[in-house]
């Protein structure tokens, strides 16, 4: 009896020693895991720390160039002068006879469309010059209005 009391206790003993191992494996894996992920978030914050000084340098040099008020040379004031009073009629030169008959006709049809002004609401009117083909840009020139402005009002005219 007592010998088999030894023979268990023995491997009871050796069960304990592998289950000791086996946790004290697992223990350094997880210690592992853990250093390295203690490495990823130290070279996380190191290049996210570097990204923001550069976003930084970007804006005080953006701030630095608004803030210095640049002339235009004298030679684009003269260009400019010039072509300010005969835009339109610039303009209206440069496009061929065919392309004239275009924008006039358009320019009728705008008008029958609409008779009295801007008798259509501003989401009307953006909705029936956006029909035509005309961009955000081109439409907010017209109405007087926002380029963000027009581009809200086409994207909520869809739903």
């Amino acid at each position: 009896m007592a010998v088999m009391l030894a023979v268990l206790s023995l491997l009871l003993h050796a069960a304990a020693f592998y289950f000791i191992i086996l946790l004290f494996s697992k223990y350094s894996g997880l210690k592992a895991i853990e250093k390295e992920q203690r490495q990823l978030l130290e070279e996380t914050e190191q290049l996210l720390a570097g990204y923001m000084m550069e976003i930084k340098d970007e804006n005080e040099k953006m701030l630095r160039e608004i803030s210095i008020p640049q002339e235009p040379r004298d030679e684009e004031k003269q260009e400019t002068a010039e072509r300010e009073p005969n835009s339109r009629e610039a303009e209206e030169e440069e496009l061929p006879a065919h392309l004239k008959e275009l924008v006039l006709l358009q320019e009728k049809a705008e008008t029958a469309a609409n008779p009295e002004g801007s008798s259509l609401s501003p989401k009307d009117e953006v909705e029936m010059l956006s029909k035509q083909g005309f961009s955000a840009e081109e439409i907010a020139r017209k109405l007087g209005r926002g380029k963000t402005e027009i581009q809200l009002m086409m994207k909520f005219g869809q739903k």
